[in-house]
């Protein structure tokens, strides 16, 4: 099992209001709750089917949390304007057949999708979910975390040019030292810590199943360095070992997620989850709080363990939408986006595909056509065309047959049919 990204091919105010604090119960018949709830546990959690559907709509009652607050502020109400062509837009599947993009939908794996397209919602579906339910969003929380540090960047705290060890100064004198910022954005900082393998999950040999044993993630084993066993993710992350050169090539490495948290804590003297309430969430308009998962010393799982509703998902995504970046992202970071990638990277990864431009700051494709998508283990993704002025955002869980082609391939051949 890998949770790596594989590549294939009018707005008003309101109100606060708060979600579900129950979302298993509607989510789940009454009696499968209880059961769930004590069948859950570190083995069998992320494993698929209705146990991880009820693991990823209850990540509270697994692991421990910390708030990502929305703060007081008016939530950004999001215009309905449903819009039946693309309820009834023809899916081609596999096999020659054809599917109403509704039933492509309800058939697959998705528990949520929303669609906005000019600022209103043009599509919104949850076949197993509610839509006030907070869900995992896996690596789609990388994002937020490179965002988070661009924004300190705009407000001239950060320099990606400069080492990483220059704000972190715990990470002198190890493997990260002299390894610019902008490497651990576009995961090419070199470190052997590789995720996109096949046993990084089960063997706890692997650098990658240690890093996530280290944030309660993954049940601890004899043999696991002591920074491992005793939840010292910071210190562990220190003790890891070059595979290349910084710059050099495109790896999938969670721990540079956790790396570019650690930084915004260093350079803002807080925790993360108030970095990120302070710099995106009490100001994007959110409807709910976000949590985090942490460990025993309060570290998060910012590289996955980020877990909130799906409309604000889109929220964050409309902040590359034209005009509705809101003081947030600002052209510059949509410019570094969009033109400061590294082709090179990819190509030296064996990673291209004929319309992918390249990947940076956490974004795992931009594509030539001036759109770009982060994707999540478990079906989790996040696309935003600030040409098209389309956001898509849509919550899934693995372990259940689902019609192809993937979401984000359907998604993207019917916007340029319809939009």
């Amino acid at each position: 099992m890998s949770r790596s990204i594989v590549f294939s091919s009018s707005l008003l105010l309101m109100a606060g209001c708060a979600p579900s604090s129950k979302p298993e119960e509607a989510a789940f018949p009454p009696e499968q709750v209880e059961r769930l709830g004590r069948e859950v546990n570190l083995e069998n959690w992320d494993d698929g089917g209705e146990i991880s559907r009820f693991a990823f709509l209850s990540i509270p009652k697994i692991f421990a949390t910390a708030v990502i607050r929305r703060g007081d502020g008016e939530v950004l109400a999001l215009e309905t304007a449903l819009e039946e062509d693309i309820a009834q837009y023809e899916v081609a599947v596999a096999g020659g057949g054809v599917m109403a993009f509704d039933d492509y939908v309800a058939s697959g794996a998705l528990d949520g999708i929303v669609i906005v397209h000019g600022g209103r919602v043009v599509y919104e579906s949850y076949p197993r979910m509610r839509s006030d339910h907070q869900h995992i969003l896996f690596s789609v929380s990388k994002v937020l975390v490179s965002t988070a540090v661009a924004i300190l960047e705009d407000r001239g705290l950060v320099d990606v040019s400069k080492p990483v060890d220059v704000y972190v100064p715990a990470l002198r004198g190890t493997a990260w030292e002299a390894i610019p910022v902008l490497d651990v954005l576009d995961m090419a900082s070199g470190i052997d810590a590789l995720e996109d393998i096949e046993d990084s999950y089960t063997n706890p040999e692997r650098k990658h199943y240690q890093y996530e044993a280290s944030l309660g993630w993954l049940p601890k084993v004899e043999g696991l360095p002591s920074s491992v066993a005793e939840e010292d993710t910071f210190g562990f992350i220190a003790s890891l070992e070059k595979k290349s050169g910084p710059g050099m090539v495109w790896e999938y490495v969670s721990v540079n997620t956790m790396v570019l948290a650690w930084l915004a804590e260093k350079v803002t003297g807080k925790k993360f989850p108030e970095v990120l309430s302070e710099t995106i969430w009490s100001r994007m308009g959110a409807e709910a709080d976000a949590l985090v998962s942490v460990n025993t010393r309060g570290h998060g799982a910012v590289h996955g363990g980020i877990v909130a509703t799906l409309r604000d998902v889109a929220r964050f995504g409309l902040l590359f939408t034209e005009g509705r970046g809101r003081g947030i992202v600002s052209a510059r970071y949509l410019e570094k986006i969009l033109e400061g990638g590294r082709p090179e990277l990819l190509e030296a990864a064996g990673r291209t595909a004929a319309d992918v431009r390249h990947a940076t700051y956490q974004w795992d494709r931009v594509y030539n056509d001036g759109s770009f998508f982060k994707g999540g283990f478990g079906g989790q993704g996040l696309y935003v065309s600030p040409e098209e002025d389309v956001v898509l955002a849509y919550f899934g869980t693995h372990g259940y047959d689902a019609p192809a082609p993937p979401v984000l391939d359907a998604c993207r051949r019917m916007f340029a049919d319809l939009f």
